[in-house]
């Protein structure tokens, strides 16, 4: 699956296919509206330049103190716990108010998935604009062996913290774009799968 600045380029191609659809059907408050033609006009821009190849995940700058957080965590006090309401509502936000949410603590729980390296907790649902696979999810950056989890069937919980990470712009040489992810403290393998499918 190809990320694009940190987002899904199916997703976005997705979107811009049913961007008047989504507009119809819930409208948006006008700043976040302002924010998704935005992004859209930059896909519209730039949809000759993507390359339809697999992302170097070398390329990716995750930049945390695992082991100083790690310490420093208390799972007890974490600031966001996603639930089953409003799962994709509060992933999408994440995305387009990232500035709200950075360095803040978070539980989510949903299938485990690698996509071309990159790992993700999500579940399946509507279409997010943001997301990667055809899941409403969220990268994580874990430091510890995941090789016991089956993409796409196992259930996970993942704790930890909301981070901003950079990658080479596809759009302008020399520059570095923003894409998001969880920091993972841990990586709890669930003993049953919970609500695997999402609506809001």
């Amino acid at each position: 699956m190809m990320k694009f600045g940190g987002k899904s380029a199916l997703g976005a191609f997705l979107l811009a296919l049913l961007a008047s659809a989504l507009f119809a059907a819930a409208p948006l408050p006008e700043e976040e509206a302002e924010k998704l033609e935005d992004y859209l006009a930059e896909i519209d821009a730039q949809a000759g330049m993507l390359i339809l190849e697999g992302p170097d995940i070398s390329l990716y700058n995750y930049p945390h103190d695992i082991e100083k957080d790690r310490a420093a965590f208390d799972a007890r006090k974490i600031d966001i716990v996603v639930g089953n309401r409003l799962y994709m509502t509060q992933i999408n936000d994440w995305f387009l108010n990232f500035d709200k949410y950075a360095g803040k603590s978070v539980e989510i729980e949903g299938f485990y998935m690698d996509f071309d390296g990159f790992t993700y907790v999500g579940r399946k649902g509507p279409i997010c604009p943001f997301c990667t696979g055809g899941y409403v999810n969220f990268e994580f950056k874990y430091d510890r062996d995941l090789s016991q989890l089956q993409s796409e069937k196992s259930w996970v919980k993942v704790r930890g913290i909301l981070r901003e990470g950079s990658v080479p712009s596809v759009f302008e040489k020399g520059t570095m774009e923003p894409f998001y992810y969880i920091e993972a403290i841990t990586v709890e393998k669930m003993p049953k799968v919970g609500k695997a499918t999402v609506r809001d």
